[in-house]
């Protein structure tokens, strides 16, 4: 098994001087500094590297000394090291030295131990280059070849660990350990809970007097005992000593007494040889393992096996233990094997009493608990939340913020956990410990880590690195876990550490980790296999220590320790836990998720200006941080074979020659790996990205069409027609260059009597990415403006996100040709369509999703496109020969504006083997050095803040800014507050929307690195309403079929019948209410309703709808008083609800209702369409509803 964490490895503390971090809550709301959200306060350190330690003592103080620091105490030590509090006498700093053994002497199957050394090149490579405000920092290394010894200066962590949890009392835990097995058995707590509990405090007190008494009685017998009361000859005398393990004997105590005293009792007075071994009295004092299963005899009961509610005994007494064993009665505590904390009888029963793989799992989460016990179950359920959860959000914010940097880097920690969850005096959360961390390749925003380059290769090497189980047993990740050679096993990558995020998220939130076992083995198993029980309901947390006046909590936000209060999980909590504890990291949530998940936000004024401001490539300017391998062994000053041998005095030659051999077939490896460049032939430019996973790409230097892509050696590109912009753009001019070594470029250029267009396609060094934009000067005589990527279908048959939806082949044509009828359902490329503001990646996948090629957008990628923020096109399609991959630009199906013109993108074509990228915005950045034309890099860009008001709760709130040359939106937070995304300067249109509803307008300017301020509200509408039928959102949300629209036809059988239909005001729900109305189809729709009087004066019939086809606009009847036809509506050219869409331009008809034609009693009002030509049926003038109103 390869290497764990120490069981008490060092960290930056002291428990002994740590100040309790008891009723504190971070610096600010949203964890982020107080100061610059773009620089840690050792951004600009260069660390320090030292080759010289003289070593010395102060002879008057006594202290020793290294260099500058005097060495003032000891915080901890571990497997590998210690840690030591010192102070620079320079500067009167105080700092945490690591002393580290410079290379192992224990011996391992004949070689020398390199794991010390590793680990601590390793921890000072990445240490050296990290800067982040949640992550230790590294000072100074002194690292002297004289000495055995490397000295690391780090940041000193001022309260060290977090204080998470703390013992509780003996009734709190043992009610709350009932209450878990209750409902893991899924039996209903028939109320009997808390009278329980209160029996059991009344028995405690009754028990506590009854010691009291007996303790003030003289004994005159040795074998008579109480519970903390033993005979002096048990101490001193030569009667048998005690042991801390149960006997047959000890498993005799009356169920009255042993029910509420075993939570010492488990670990309290028995007998036992006194000339045993300490270590070996547990297996001499249990039955033996290989014993027959026929002489197995259940355990006693354990004080979770209490008696009835109405047993409450006050005769109950502690009495003396019988003389002669007899049959073992019932019971283990409840346990159930079917679930993750469960202990099987017969386990529990003949196991032998060896060291517990719980007992390891509790000493590795902390030093602080200090921990002694043998029952590691009883153990884990002795303690009691110390985090409210205002304080277990704000610390698991922080650590994600970290956590995001180092994966952003390219780093996975490798073991997240509470101990190495470090607070500063602020309570500001600090990542340490990156002795077992993994360097390899960055993820940006999300993205997956599938794609990696030749150098970082070397390191994945085929995922074994990462494979390694390295790091703390209890918060290993299922893919670490498999213990069943013959089960496929997912890929390992940047997921393990999301998996420990989450259990370390549940230990903040109930005090114990998830899992628990008897060894590693059976733990393997657990984590592997068996689901995560995540209760609904947790005890309320506890003072963890003294107050600390400084910082303090609300009143209530504690309970008294003997208080029995629990709290609800809620539903955003919930679902966070689950997310992060899915056994399969394909479907684990991202860590882009968990930053973005509600509960992880909530209290955050302005989301989005928060995740603006972390993003971590604002503090690397979107550049990553490099450890290279001559970085890695160059960390600490190299010793020599020879210098090793000498040093420890057992160098082994033949060690030393397979090390040689080691590394001369490394070097083989490496060069055989393709180098990145560009190759030139008559016909194309082929570009190798140089990448580990082979990705190679041809592009026509005729035409610009790319005419082949391999990736692992396997072509994906169709080969009878190619990809390319729209059906391609005939004759170009192709050119093609490398940029710093890094950057491959390749440049289209059409030029005609009306328009210039210029393509771009960029391959970066070791990527599997092709990022492409697209400027025009003028709307191209090409067709729509759009990208089609053709991929093979046989390799990449299925489509994401939507499925089969849009899956043509084998259909039969029913609407032009564009929808299908294919085995019963109607299908069509636009029913991949997704608004904008949602459109972030589609996809295409082998059959067993183990590759995907993705359409991947930037953030800008829309701004010279037209619509707006809800506008849909077509993403994804498999007609049968090839698949393909959409990005469109420019459309005229359902446009609403005019064109823009100027740079489309950045966009991407990506290649994974890792799932579906999430976003690679990031890594565009580099753009800015490639002299694209029309770039415009972020610094010279500017941002528009404020706050919108006026939006009903339960909508989304949705920002939009235009003008002729651009487009820009955003969500605004909950509470109205919103940050636009880098925009172009220029004045612009702002439209505040509720849902896809507008509710204002107003201009705004934006200037290059500025930020300008501007708030917006909704106009307040008063106005009596009689009655509405859905929401003014917009959309036809709620209303017949509308959930079925935008995924097929709506002839399709799986719509629900169209009508005609009647609403009854009332009565009916929403969905009653047809979505669309067609004329002749389902015309018309008929509301009915009941006034108590007749207004008195003119009623407002208000018709809101989104799209219209065909001139149709909507005409009322109220009782026998017919409305007047309204005019004709803006007109749509193209289809729009038999293609998945249904926003135009939202016309709202108001019909003025006259007195005296509404009556008291019922009404009716019908509403029908108004409209010249008709169609084929569901090509009838028709309209979409938004809502309707009758107010006054």
């Amino acid at each position: 098994m390869a290497a764990t964490s120490a069981m008490s490895s060092p960290g930056l503390y002291s428990p002994s001087q740590n100040s309790s971090p008891s009723r504190l809550y971070p610096a600010s709301a949203a964890g982020t500094p107080a100061g610059s959200p773009f620089l840690h306060p050792l951004q600009m350190h260069k660390v320090r590297e030292t080759h010289k330690a003289a070593i010395e003592q102060d002879y008057i103080t006594g202290r020793k000394l290294i260099n500058q620091y005097e060495i003032l105490g000891e915080i901890g030590r571990g497997m590998h090291g210690k840690v030591k509090l010192a102070r620079n006498i320079e500067t009167d700093e105080k700092v945490a030295i690591k002393i580290i053994q410079r290379y192992s002497k224990k011996r391992r199957l004949t070689r020398v131990s390199s794991s010390p050394e590793t680990k601590t090149k390793r921890e000072i490579a990445i240490l050296k280059k990290i800067r982040h405000p949640d992550i230790v920092g590294l000072y100074e290394v002194i690292d002297d070849p004289d000495y055995k010894k490397i000295y690391m200066i780090l940041e000193y962590v001022e309260l060290g660990e977090i204080k998470w949890r703390r013992k509780g009392t003996s009734q709190i835990c043992a009610f709350e350990r009932r209450r878990i097995e209750r409902e893991l058995r899924c039996e209903e707590d028939g109320g009997d809970e808390e009278r329980l509990f209160k029996m059991l405090e009344r028995r405690r007190i009754r028990k506590d007097a009854q010691r009291v008494k007996m303790a003030q009685q003289p004994h005159s017998s040795a074998d008579f005992w109480s519970l903390e009361h033993g005979d002096d000859e048990d101490d001193f005398g030569d009667v048998t000593p005690l042991s801390r393990v149960p006997t047959h004997e000890s498993l005799f105590i009356p169920r009255s007494f042993q029910s509420h005293t075993s939570h010492v009792s488990h670990t309290s007075l028995v007998r036992s040889n006194p000339n045993s071994n300490p270590a070996s009295r547990a297996a001499s004092c249990t039955p033996s393992r290989t014993s027959s299963t026929a002489h197995r005899t259940p355990l006693a009961p354990t004080y979770l096996d209490i008696g009835p509610i109405d047993s409450d005994n006050e005769d109950d007494e502690p009495c003396p233990l019988p003389s002669t064993p007899s049959t073992l009665s019932s019971a283990t505590g409840g346990f159930s094997s079917a679930n993750p904390l469960a202990l099987r009888d017969d386990a529990l029963a003949n196991r032998g009493r060896s060291p517990s793989m719980a007992d390891s799992i509790i000493s590795h989460m902390s030093s602080v608990d200090d921990v002694t016990h043998y029952d590691s179950f009883e153990e884990d359920f002795s303690y009691v939340p110390c985090f409210t959860m205002d304080q277990a959000r704000s610390t698991f914010r922080d650590t994600v913020l970290g956590l995001e940097y180092l994966h952003y880097e390219g780093i996975v920690h490798r073991d997240i956990k509470p101990a190495n969850l470090l607070w500063t005096k602020e309570h500001r959360v600090k990542i340490s410990d990156f002795g077992v961390s993994f360097f390899g390749r960055p993820t940006r925003d999300g993205e997956q880590a599938g794609n990696t380059s030749e150098s970082d290769e070397t390191e994945f090497d085929d995922d074994v690195e990462l494979s390694k189980t390295v790091g703390t047993p209890a918060f290993f990740a299922p893919e670490l876990c498999y213990t069943d050679l013959d089960t496929p096993q997912p890929r390992i990558n940047d997921q393990i550490d999301i998996w420990s995020l989450g259990v370390t998220l549940y230990c903040l939130i109930f005090a114990r980790i998830p899992f628990l076992a008897e060894d590693e083995y059976q733990l393997f198993r657990a984590i592997a296999q068996q689901d995560v029980y995540i209760p609904r309901r947790r005890l309320k947390a506890v003072d963890p220590g003294t107050p600390d006046p400084d910082h303090t909590v609300k009143e209530g936000d504690y309970r008294e320790d003997g208080e029995l209060v629990m709290e609800d999980i809620d539903d955003e909590l919930f679902d966070l836990l689950r997310r992060m504890l899915v056994k399969d990291p394909a479907e684990r949530i991202k860590l882009r998720e968990v930053k973005r998940h509600p509960w992880v936000l909530r209290g955050i004024d302005d989301i989005i200006g928060w995740l603006d401001d972390t993003d971590p490539s604002r503090r690397t300017a979107g550049k990553r941080i490099q450890v290279d391998d001559r970085e890695l062994e160059r960390a600490v000053v190299p010793i020599s074979f020879v210098e090793r041998a000498s040093a420890t005095k057992h160098a082994d030659p033949f060690v030393m020659h397979l090390f040689v051999k080691s590394v001369a077939l490394l070097g083989c490896v490496s060069s055989a790996l393709a180098a990145f460049g560009i190759t030139t032939s008559d016909a194309s430019y082929t570009i190798d990205a140089g990448s580990a996973e082979a990705f190679v790409v041809t592009v026509s230097r005729s035409n610009c069409d790319i005419t082949s892509i391999k990736y692992r050696g396997v072509e994906y590109q169709y080969q009878a027609t190619h990809s390319h912009i729209a059906s391609g753009l005939g004759a170009s001019t192709v050119t093609a260059t490398t940029i710093n070594s890094q950057y491959a470029k390749i440049t289209c250029v059409t030029k005609s009597s009306d328009f210039d267009l210029t393509h771009y396609y960029v391959v970066k060094s070791g990527d599997s990415i092709v990022y492409m934009a697209t400027n025009t000067n003028a709307q191209p005589a090409i067709g729509e403006l759009r990208y089609i990527a053709r991929l093979d279908s046989t390799k990449l048959p299925l489509e994401y996100p939507f499925g089969t939806a849009s899956t043509t082949v084998g259909g039969t044509a029913i609407e032009g040709s564009d929808v299908y009828l294919v085995n019963g359902q109607t299908r069509s490329k636009f029913y991949s369509s997704e608004r904008f503001i949602d459109d972030k990646v589609q996809c295409v996948t082998a059959s067993d999703s183990s590759i995907h090629a993705c359409m991947v957008l930037s953030t800008p990628g829309k701004e010279a496109s037209s619509g707006g923020p809800f506008f849909r096109d077509i993403n994804t399609n498999n007609g049968g020969a090839y698949t393909s991959l959409y990005n469109y630009m420019n459309s005229g199906h359902v446009q609403t504006e005019a064109y823009r013109t100027g740079l489309h993108g950045p966009y991407a074509l990506q290649f994974s083997r890792s799932g579906v990228p999430q976003s690679i915005d990031a890594n565009f950045d580099f753009f800015k050095d490639l002299s694209i034309s029309g770039y415009v890099a972020t610094s010279g860009r500017g941002v528009v803040k404020g706050t919108a008001t006026g939006v009903a709760s339960g909508f989304d709130i949705v920002l939009h800014w235009y003008n002729s040359a651009a487009q820009y939106w955003v969500y605004a937070s909950s509470s109205g507050a919103f940050t636009s995304p880098a925009m172009k300067p220029g004045s612009y249109t702002m439209k505040l929307y509720q849902g896809e509803f507008q509710l204002a307008s107003q201009s705004v300017s934006v200037t290059a690195g500025g930020t300008t301020t501007s708030n917006i509200a909704g106009a307040s509408q008063s106005r009596n309403t009689l009655w509405k039928i859905g929401d003014w959102d917009g959309q036809p949300k709620g209303f017949r079929n509308a959930d079925k629209q935008l995924r097929m036809h709506p002839s399709d059988t799986r719509m629900s019948s169209w009508g005609p239909l009647t609403y009854t005001v009332g009565s009916s729900a929403v969905s009653d209410f047809p979505m669309a109305l067609f004329k002749s189809v389902n015309t018309p729709a008929t509301i009915k309703f009941t006034l108590s009087s007749a207004p008195s004066g003119t009623t407002t019939l208000r018709i809101g709808t989104t799209l219209s086809f065909a001139g149709a606009r909507p005409v009322a009847k109220v009782n026998s008083w017919q409305g007047a036809t309204p005019a004709a509506p803006t007109k749509i050219d193209s289809r729009g609800v038999t293609r998945g869409a249904y926003r135009g331009f939202g016309e709202v008809y108001d019909v003025s209702i006259p007195a005296g034609t509404l009556v008291s009693g019922s009404n009716t009002i019908t509403i029908d369409v108004a409209s010249g030509s008709s169609g084929d049926t569901y090509l009838q003038p028709n309209v979409i509803f938004d809502a309707v109103e009758l107010f006054n």
